[in-house]
């Protein structure tokens, strides 16, 4: 009985030692007054000493040096200025300097450049300049309708390229109609990774496929059968009075359809208006819809030809 009671009483003495060892610690929860480890979901931020602050980490590598670009572009503003005549001319090279003068132009070739414009009657013309050499030329479109509109999608983009290996010399785009300009995107690659520049396109010879008299008021649409290969121009070209044209549709040997929008508009006697194809293509057909807008005298006369390269 003795040793009962004895054994009894050992068990209770090392039970409360360990109550009040688990209550000095808290290893379950903390209570007010006690320093506590809370170690259940405890993210050891209280095992840090506020005397002695987080150790630095080690410094990052700087960061590498970026390397101009091998292409670039930029935007010329001209803010909807407006051209009367056919001494109209862009000074890139001048616009560039006051638009972007941290760029050093000796440092780049022209590529070529888009021409964001718009002519009141669609057939202005355009052509790049280098130095005193011609490089390409190209149709500014448009309508009278939208002349006066400030909206994008009435303003024409015209690609003109720059087929020369040199550039020296100013660059210009000249420019002949009632021409309203936006902007000129120039495209530039540096000198010394310059690769061989592109072939001039290829000589075409003119091919006419035909005329017709459109009727006035109602649209006249006529189909001029074509079957020429290495067409890389289509020619609406007015022969008497005016004609509006109001669509012009080709239909290439692979049965593709296109519609050429650079071809739309008035001509007149003696004009012409030129839309380029992408590549030499085979032209089975082109479609005209056209009206004659004069009430009073003739109807309008107008001819399709092909630019054909031999």
């Amino acid at each position: 009985m003795k040793n009962t009671l004895m054994a009894i009483t050992g068990l209770l003495t090392a039970l409360s030692m360990m109550n009040a060892n688990a209550d000095s610690f808290d290893f379950g929860h903390a209570r007010p007054g006690h320093p506590g480890m809370n170690l259940p979901g405890n993210d050891f931020g209280d095992l840090v000493r506020p005397d002695r602050p987080g150790r630095p980490g080690r410094p990052g590598r700087p960061d590498r040096p970026v390397r101009p670009g091998r292409f670039e572009q930029v935007e010329i503003y001209y803010g909807d200025q407006h051209f009367v005549g056919r001494d109209s001319v862009l000074y890139l090279k001048r616009e560039i300097m006051n638009q972007h003068p941290y760029m050093s132009l000796q440092d780049y070739d022209l590529e070529g450049v888009t021409l964001v414009a718009k002519s009141k009657m669609g057939r202005g013309q355009a052509e790049l300049m280098v130095g005193n050499s011609s490089q390409d030329r190209g149709t500014i479109g448009g309508d009278p309708r939208d002349f006066q509109s400030a909206m994008e999608y009435t303003f024409d983009r015209v690609q003109l390229n720059n087929y020369s290996g040199r550039d020296n010399g100013a660059w210009q785009i000249h420019m002949d109609g009632n021409i309203k300009v936006r902007s000129v995107i120039v495209y530039l690659q540096r000198e010394f990774s310059r690769p061989p520049h592109p072939p001039r396109p290829p000589r075409l010879t003119t091919v006419e496929l035909g005329t017709d008299k459109a009727d006035k008021v109602i649209e006249d649409r006529e189909s001029f059968s074509a079957n020429q290969h290495n067409v890389g121009e289509i020619i609406i070209q007015g022969r008497d009075e005016v004609v509006d044209i109001r669509e012009v549709v080709v239909v290439f040997g692979n049965g593709d359809h296109q519609r050429m929008w650079e071809l739309e508009g008035y001509v007149r006697d003696g004009e012409s208006r030129r839309a380029q194809l992408y590549g030499l293509r085979n032209v089975q057909r082109v479609i005209v819809t056209a009206t004659s807008p004069n009430l009073i005298g003739s109807r309008g006369k107008y001819a399709v030809l092909l630019g054909v390269a031999r």
